[in-house]
């Protein structure tokens, strides 16, 4: 199982904690969180880094449990 942290990402304030079998689960599980309660800053976010180093940003700050 694999967990990312919102408050990782960024969005210190937020407790939420995104969960899958594999990290890219986690991530996207992170995604559509991000989408639905953060959907501004994310959007913004996403104007400045590409796919791919928003992924790598995510696959950095899993944690293995």
């Amino acid at each position: 199982m694999y967990a990312i942290a919102c408050a990782d990402m960024g969005f210190k304030a937020c407790p939420y904690v995104a969960k899958g079998e594999t990290v890219e689960a986690a991530a996207d599980d992170l995604k559509t969180h991000g989408m639905s309660a953060h959907a501004t800053e994310v959007g913004e976010m996403m104007e400045r880094m590409s796919a791919e180093e928003m992924m790598k940003k995510m696959t950095a700050a899993a944690k293995q449990s």
